[in-house]
């Protein structure tokens, strides 16, 4: 009778993207919200201590908010990524980055066509910095501890129970089960979390990247080849990127195109590590690659409830030219942590509409733009190092991927 009655209020339009296993689940949970054991009660839940998860806590608990962050991972914890943060995302913290967590400080970006003919971008100006995440993404996680955010690692959500628009869900974290007002969903693009909280979440090939990046760790003797500028390397792949970051003593290379060629890219990147190392006469111990899914950003997804908003890679905030996505995460993080303390404060606060149009006004725009840059630039084996056409596009890489 319950699977009836669900699928005929379906029919009738009277519900709006929640799914018939989600509301059977919430059914056979039902019983389990009654009893007498004392629950812990959170203002927000933030699940997720990436860029995103631990700039949304750190945000929402400076401002007055009681806040538990929980991560699937141990911190800290590596993760597949180029590592370069651009001058935007620096001008996000309130304090310079120590430079500890720094890796080089970049001014000059170099583009390489597929002959490794050279066109180069310099810039008085800092364009950005070189991170490894593990460190970055750890510092960022103390960050928001120190401001009074509950951390638990090694941690999951399995159930999200919504009672009515004015009572707090009901959570189930591993085994034990809290209350919290309101959740931040920063779990990356393959996160569940969005699918336990009824949100229609699009999960399609063709909106989503993929990359492979290692970092190479050099002997001392061969640090002072390391580079201090950025290179990018057109590859033969569509909207796809090679590129060689420098690092302290040692370089982050990668690889990145659409998603619908991550096989063949998987098997591209070695061939190209090996090539770039040997062009710049470096040995290097083998490094295996990680590779990593991206979403597409400027695709319409759905961002949220009116209790639950996504950020980050979970709510598809990556430039799809670049796909550079720390910028988006912790912006993103930040903003819905502003917008989940009005909802506490009003009562009467659309939460999902005024997150939706924040984030779509900020960045969907020059999504966009870099949307279709990255398909009308194709495989860029007509870019020739050097020439006025090869200069130009290199400068609206650089609009658009470090400034």
């Amino acid at each position: 009778m319950v699977i009836i009655s669900l699928l005929s209020t379906l029919y009738d339009g009277q519900r709006d993207c929640v799914s018939v296993s989600a509301q059977i689940f919430r059914e056979r949970y039902n019983n389990e919200e009654g009893g007498s054991m004392q629950r812990e009660r959170y203002d927000v839940v933030v699940v997720g201590a990436g860029p995103a998860g631990s700039s949304a806590a750190g945000e929402a608990a400076r401002r007055g908010l009681r806040v538990l962050l929980i991560d699937k991972k141990f911190f800290p914890r590596d993760k597949p990524c180029g590592g370069y943060l651009p001058r935007r995302a620096l001008e996000i913290f309130n304090n310079p980055l120590p430079s500890e967590v720094i890796e080089q400080h970049i001014h000059e970006v170099r583009l390489f066509d597929s002959r490794y003919q050279a066109s180069t971008y310099q810039s008085e100006q800092q364009l950005g910095v070189t991170v490894k995440r593990q460190v970055f993404d750890h510092y960022l996680l103390k960050q928001s501890i120190d401001s009074g955010v509950e951390f638990m690692p090694q941690k999951t959500v399995s159930v999200i129970k919504y009672r009515n628009h004015t009572q707090d869900m009901v959570i189930k974290i591993d085994k034990d089960f809290i209350y919290a007002s309101k959740m931040i969903i920063a779990d990356g693009v393959n996160g569940t979390t969005a699918k336990l909280g009824d949100i229609n979440h699009m999960r399609v090939k063709w909106a989503k990247g993929f990359a492979l990046s290692s970092n190479v760790s050099c002997e001392s003797v061969q640090a002072q080849k390391i580079l201090t500028y950025i290179e990018l390397y057109c590859i033969d792949f569509l909207g796809g990127f090679g590129w060689v970051f420098p690092l302290r003593s040692g370089l982050n290379i990668g690889v990145g195109s659409w998603a619908g060629q991550a096989q063949q890219l998987s098997q591209f990147a070695c061939i190209f590590k090996e090539r770039i190392l040997a062009e710049k006469g470096i040995e290097a111990r083998a490094v295996q690659f990680q590779g990593s899914y991206l979403p597409i950003g400027g695709t319409f997804r759905c961002l949220g409830n009116h209790q639950v908003l996504l950020a980050g890679d979970a709510a598809g905030l990556v430039n799809a030219f670049s796909g550079e996505g720390i910028y988006y995460a912790m912006q993103s993080g930040k903003i819905a942590a502003q917008h989940i303390v009005r909802s506490c404060e009003e009562s009467n606060y659309d939460l999902k509409k005024a997150y939706t149009q924040k984030i779509k006004q900020l960045f969907y725009r020059q999504f966009r733009k870099s949307f279709v840059k990255a398909v009308m630039s194709g495989r860029k084996n007509r870019i020739i190092g050097g020439t006025v056409r090869a200069n130009q596009f290199l400068q609206d890489i650089v609009q658009m991927m470090y400034i």
